[in-house]
């Protein structure tokens, strides 16, 4: 379980979970991915931290990510849970 609590109050959510490489049934490497919607920028030997990253900055590549919520209050608190399959997830908004 990986929790995220930023400094920031976080009014609106987004996700994405990538699992380790491993090999499929065919012999190949084969990595699943959960996230679809929206594209941010990542880099994949650093952290999120970019401002503005509905678009390509430095070095990173866009990847999808999901809309899970967002609230009005001071912060939204949520639950993803990946299915161990690869396919899908669910979320639960506090």
């Amino acid at each position: 379980m990986f929790i995220v609590r930023p400094a920031l109050r976080v009014k609106t959510f987004y996700y994405r979970g990538e699992s380790a490489a491993y090999r499929g049934v065919s012999g190949k490497r084969v990595k699943n991915n959960w996230g679809s919607g929206r594209s941010f920028a990542i880099r994949e030997a650093g952290n999120f931290n970019y401002w503005d990253a509905q678009q390509k900055v430095l070095d990173s590549s866009l990847a999808d990510f999901t809309y899970a919520g967002e609230t009005n209050g001071d912060a939204i608190s949520v639950t993803v849970t990946f299915n161990a399959d690869g396919n899908g997830s669910s979320v639960t908004i506090k």
